[in-house]
């Protein structure tokens, strides 16, 4: 699909210029993407310097355990997800890692 600008007369794709304008296009998105690249990664490095934390915070390891003796007890994941204000994903997860039958 060509590109026709009203304003821009020399971005029309549909002519010669075609090859030219999309090797330019794709070399100025691919350099725009390794800026980005290197800015989220020197973020992130300054963040970690700083001492903030990053990512998800863990789940707590009491409810986490409430949710597990749930389980032992007989109660389904969603139900003692629910019990103790998890997500039934999270309990699921921990649960396969501590080897409950889950």
């Amino acid at each position: 699909m060509p590109v026709l600008s009203v304003r821009e007369g020399w971005l029309d794709t549909s002519g010669p210029v075609r090859p030219l304008l999309v090797a330019i296009f794709g070399w100025v998105a691919e350099q725009e993407r390794t800026r980005l690249i290197e800015r989220t990664k020197a973020g992130l490095e300054r963040a970690r310097r700083e001492g903030k934390r990053l990512g998800r915070i863990p789940a707590s390891p009491v409810k986490v355990a409430a949710a597990l003796q749930r389980i032992r007890e007989g109660a389904s994941i969603r139900e003692a997800a629910k019990a103790v204000g998890l997500n039934r994903e999270t309990v699921r997860r921990v649960g396969a890692a501590a080897r409950v039958a889950v």
